[in-house]
């Protein structure tokens, strides 16, 4: 699905207000493409007993042929995974590896 970043609030922002409305001991998926990452600090979810788990699209593998069967890559940055998604990728397996 198409989505536009239109909004007026800046994502990290946006992120702590919802942190906010989170239960604590929560797991808290965010979408987004780079660089997003570093612009929440990870004392944020802490403080709240909020795990992020960050999904990362790799945009400039969209304009490129699609590769089938290619697992997404995985890093942590601290405590927080984060998953890049390409196209091509296997996201029924990226879900089920969150869970």
């Amino acid at each position: 699905a198409p989505v536009r970043a239109d909004g007026d609030v800046p994502y990290a922002m946006a992120i702590q207000r919802a942190l906010v409305e989170v239960t604590p001991g929560s797991v808290m998926v965010l979408f987004h493409s780079p660089p997003a990452v570093g612009e929440v600090e990870p004392p944020l979810f802490y403080a709240r007993h909020v795990k992020p788990v960050w999904i990362r699209f790799d945009t400039h593998s969209f304009l490129k042929p699609i590769q089938v069967g290619r697992r997404a890559a995985f890093e942590r940055v601290g405590d927080m995974p984060i998953y890049t998604i390409r196209r091509g990728d296997d996201l029924p397996a990226v879900f089920r590896a969150l869970s």
